[in-house]
């Protein structure tokens, strides 16, 4: 059975008077919605989308596996797959030599195809970026020879390369230089973000056109920079506390493409949350959409933790929830998840539809396999925490019952428990949401078809060493990486997903 836990109710966001992201505004408490009687079988209800309510989900049928051969092997520092491409981008850095090599593994066979490395030294993570399409990836390189500053190595060049590691070229052809310069991510496919550190504290965020070859804005100021969306790039200046600004969409800029700190939009101040006893801190945006999530936290002991919203658009603020310990939305965005810790520690979760802010699931869940062993959050970043886990359509979460030793799969559209699994943890979801890989006790893993009904241990082995799995994006290969002793280089295998 499920335990429903005693945490306060969400309240219902009161929306504030229309304001611009620049004016101040106060961020106001709203009443507490109702509760259901019950969150194990609570009343189907209309799906926020149009999206047809699933057929019920049939008792898995276990079924007889070989072992699993992987189709190959290899050893690296840094591994992705590419968007689009059933191709893994594998970085490989020697810290002892400062050798480095990179390479592509194209499937079916995953044959390692060396890429050019112009700049002969170490490409780190932060260094280079994959288009959301796959087409093009974007890194760190030399500049041109005989620069003026070609012989120091804190400055380098933005250069780029076909998806398949091909035409390796200069992203601006005349060349450019910058400090310490890192790949942020992506806006969309078609623009790319780069910070470089300026001195004293400041630094300069640019926007590039991928398309047209220019910079369609840069932004200097002093602080930190967080995952952007299309329109916004969310920033931190910590003075005298942490506040939350963003860089203004450049379309509705008043000039470019320097527009130093009339370029960035504070979030609404409030008389709740005196300046200099609070910081407000960036967590994570609503998908397909400009409403931001942040955390609001005390300066000192003992700490609290409220959730706001932020339409940026709008600069409506708004308060979710008050005493939380983590939130997030489901990646469709119809569904707000909030956890908090009570008294005694027990870890809680709370889950609302978006569209009327009603509880549809409030439940205790068990954190307890999932922190041992050096886990790895899983990719794709669909969770707000490590032990929930959504499918990737959002219809499905995934967690383990803090009173019962089980997984549960609970359907958000039918409000029940659709599925039960012994002892099993750290659910990964397929890219079509139809399939799942649980862990199981002493390493063992399975694959969870909830379209078809079957269940089939991956037997693998080594299986006691695996710390993560990763979907190809067309969920017909798996990522498999193992523990090593080296404190550098991981262990891969690539296996096709039963």
């Amino acid at each position: 059975m499920s335990i429903r836990t005693q945490l306060l109710m969400i309240t219902s966001a009161l929306i504030l008077g229309a304001c611009s992201p620049e004016s101040a505004t106060e961020v106001v408490e709203a009443a507490p919605s109702d509760t259901p009687a019950s969150t194990a079988t609570a009343a189907p209800t209309q799906r926020p989308t149009d999206t047809p309510t699933p057929e019920a989900t049939p008792t898995p049928v276990p079924l007889f596996a070989e072992w699993v051969t992987p189709i190959v092997e290899f050893v690296g520092d840094d591994v992705e797959w590419i968007p689009g491409r059933n191709s893994l981008l594998v970085s490989d850095c020697d810290s002892k030599t400062g050798e480095f090599a990179w390479s592509i593994l194209q499937g079916p066979d995953f044959e390692a195809v060396e890429l050019e490395n112009p700049s002969g030294r170490c490409i780190f993570p932060e260094e280079y970026s994959i288009s959301p399409d796959g087409e093009t990836i974007v890194f760190v390189g030399p500049l041109p020879e005989g620069h003026e500053r070609a012989d120091d190595r804190l400055f380098a060049d933005i250069w780029m390369m076909d998806g398949d590691g091909s035409n390796p070229r200069r992203f601006y052809p005349e060349g450019s230089a910058s400090r310490m310069l890192s790949i942020l991510g992506w806006m969309d496919a078609g623009r790319f973000i780069t910070y470089d550190y300026l001195g004293g504290g400041n630094g300069v965020t640019r926007v590039h056109d991928l398309a047209q070859r220019k910079i369609e804005r840069a932004e200097i100021y002093y602080g930190s920079q967080y995952r952007a969306n299309a329109d916004f790039i969310p920033v931190g200046i910590d003075w005298p506390s942490l506040k939350v600004y963003v860089i203004i969409n450049p379309q509705q800029a008043q000039s470019a493409p320097f527009l130093g700190v009339e370029g960035l939009a504070e979030m609404p101040s409030s008389s709740r949350y005196p300046e200099g006893e609070y910081n407000f801190a960036f967590h994570s945006w609503r998908p397909h959409s400009n409403q931001m999530l942040v955390l609001v936290t005390t300066v000192s002991e003992p700490f609290e933790v409220d959730l706001l919203l932020w339409d940026v658009d709008t600069g409506k603020v708004s308060i979710l929830e008050e005493g939380v310990a983590n939130g997030g939305f489901s990646p469709d965005g119809n569904y707000l998840v909030v956890t908090r810790r009570d008294a005694e520690a027990n870890f809680g979760v709370d889950v609302y539809a978006w569209e009327d802010r009603r509880l549809v699931l409030s439940q205790l869940v068990d954190v307890s396999n999932n922190l041992d062993r050096g886990f790895s959050r899983l990719p794709f970043e669909p969770d707000v925490e490590p032990y929930l886990n959504f499918s990737r359509d959002g219809h499905l979460l995934a967690f383990r019952d803090g009173a019962e030793n089980v997984m549960k799969v609970f359907d958000l559209a039918r409000e029940e428990v659709v599925l039960e699994i012994a002892e099993a943890y750290l659910p990964n979801w397929s890219p079509d949401s139809t399939r799942m890989i649980v862990r199981l006790p002493e390493g063992k893993s399975q694959i969870i078809d909830l379209q078809e009904g079957t269940v089939e241990n991956l037997n693998l082995r080594e299986s006691e060493k695996i710390i993560s799995f990763r979907w190809s994006y067309d969920g017909a290969y798996l990522l498999v990486g193992f523990f090593d002793n080296s404190p550098y280089d991981g262990v891969y295998w690539v296996v096709a997903a039963p």
